[in-house]
């Protein structure tokens, strides 16, 4: 948390214009003891506070933020409340008859509150223990939709494993093979193109398919890009969702756009989401959260079953964010029987099979004697081409998440043309 003498916050998300409202409280002779911008949030709050009720005073806040951010905040002038408010990020309420929790995500109280609440975007709460009262922006009381809180929490653990990231590499095969029956049973069902959000007219006129997303979701994009081309022949396109709000958008009505994201709250992808929805155009998501923003706000959604993922790779996501989109190659490709429904689940599940053999084939010969060779370099290209280029680019994504150490990644065909000089 960061605070000021009558106010603590915690924050998720970026204040853009922290820097003047910094330098405005400056002026009244607040003293600062950070750089970061969350630290303006709490002495801003503190000021209103200060002068007006605790309705108009987190009014008073949000209104001055820009950005997209959550924050909850407390403070010893009224200890019985919490102060919440989000814009454009992540964040919910739970709750039983005599508590109250809030948190970015679900998970954080799943197995403890009965119900839960998303807030809207651009919403407030004032929270005691057994009452919670939500506005808009404008001040505006906004109508309280509770769901019931489902599902319970569990902590693993490692399992044995020398640390979460080996784990969650050997998680795979399940949770690839989970992804994929789950598809394939909504196929079966016919089910597929209603949770997807189109019918099935919709997906004969599909003149193209557009991918939005960001980080290690938009390689995964790129990968499907192949798959919807080469296994469907759809025309499709990956969108990097950071550029992609900046952008002229022209809308085209017979394309599918689909976001995709692990959390489901990924902060641009989600913003390009609302962007598009604004044209009236087909939308759906492919995400690891089932209650998320993106899948509360697309018209249909694909949920992958990667599970809670602790290590800072992404490993679980990337992988069945691909499996999802082979599956979905094949499904706008034609209509599929529930015998060639359970054929693609069978490659799919196959494909787990042989990565973790792989990795048990190798860790302790190859891998190994790779680690030993180049532990000690201080930069590393990848190289790929076709599908191994978006690979090679996750790939270098990932160690320098991992490890710290500078990489990049290039078009195998494109070294020659200046890459090739950085090589020592």
């Amino acid at each position: 948390p960061h605070s000021s003498p009558e106010v603590a916050v915690v924050h998720n998300g970026i204040i853009e214009n922290y820097q003047e409202i910094k330098q405005e409280l400056q002026r009244e002779s607040v003293v600062f003891i950070s750089d970061t911008d969350t630290e303006v949030i709490a002495h801003l709050f503190a000021r209103n506070l200060a002068l007006y009720d605790p309705r108009q005073a987190l009014l008073k806040t949000v209104q001055r933020l820009h950005g997209a951010y959550a924050f909850v905040a407390i403070s010893p002038q009224y200890p019985s409340l919490l102060f919440a408010a989000r814009k454009s990020s992540a964040l919910c309420i739970g709750r039983t008859l005599d508590s109250h929790w809030i948190a970015s995500d679900v998970l954080a109280f799943t197995g403890a509150a009965k119900e839960v609440l998303f807030m809207p975007d651009q919403s407030c709460a004032l929270i005691n223990h057994n009452h919670s009262e939500l506005f808009d922006y404008a001040n505006n009381q906004i109508t309280q939709q509770w769901q019931a809180c489902v599902g319970e929490w569990h902590d693993d653990g490692k399992q044995g494993y020398m640390h979460f990231m080996l784990k969650e590499i050997y998680e795979q095969k399940t949770v690839i093979a989970k992804t994929a029956q789950t598809i394939a049973d909504s196929i079966i069902n016919n089910t597929f193109y209603q949770q997807l959000g189109i019918t099935e007219k919709q997906r004969n006129e599909l003149s193209a398919v557009h991918f939005i997303a960001c980080g290690t979701s938009y390689y995964a994009a790129r990968i499907g890009v192949y798959y919807l081309q080469e296994i469907a022949g759809i025309k499709a396109y990956a969108h990097l969702a950071s550029e992609f709000r900046y952008t002229h958008f022209i809308p085209d009505n017979n394309a599918l756009y689909i976001t995709i994201s692990q959390s489901g709250e990924t902060a641009d992808t989600l913003e390009a989401l609302r962007m598009i929805s604004q044209h009236g155009v087909l939308t759906a998501t492919i995400t690891n959260v089932a209650t998320s923003s993106m899948v509360r706000e697309a018209a249909g959604a694909i949920i992958t079953h990667a599970g809670r993922e602790i290590a800072v790779a992404s490993t679980k996501a990337f992988t069945t964010q691909l499996a999802a989109l082979y599956f979905l190659a094949h499904a706008l490709g034609k209509s599929l029987s529930p015998q060639e429904a359970h054929d693609v689940a069978h490659n799919l599940i196959a494909a787990g099979w042989v990565l973790e053999q792989a990795i048990d084939r190798h860790q302790h010969t190859v891998i190994t004697d790779f680690v030993n060779k180049y532990a000690q370099k201080e930069k590393v290209i990848f190289l790929g081409r076709h599908v191994c280029y978006p690979l090679a680019d996750e790939a270098a994504l990932k160690l320098k998440e991992i490890s710290y150490i500078f990489s990049l990644s290039y078009p195998a065909g494109e070294l020659k043309h200046g890459p090739l000089a950085l090589v020592d």
